[in-house]
């Protein structure tokens, strides 16, 4: 793949990414954005630290899963 594909590809995911979470956040319940928060909070916590975050990171971008599936087949 030549680096102007890569960033086209990249350009796409930010954009799909941040309006499939803004979807999301929008048709979470209490709970579901308490489970959301706790993990980005998690992320954080190793950030500060200087820790590996990326078992904190999958965590936070995986929780709750099932959001993002609704989000997409919202009308």
């Amino acid at each position: 793949m030549d680096e102007s594909a890569l960033q086209d590809m990249l350009d796409f995911r930010l954009v799909f990414e941040g309006e499939t979470a803004s979807l999301a956040a929008q048709i979470a319940t209490d709970e579901e954005l308490a489970e959301i928060r706790k993990s980005l909070a998690g992320y954080q916590v190793a950030v500060r630290r200087n820790e590996d975050v990326y078992d904190k990171d999958v965590a936070f971008h995986r929780a709750p899963p099932h959001l993002t599936i609704r989000s997409t087949r919202r009308p």
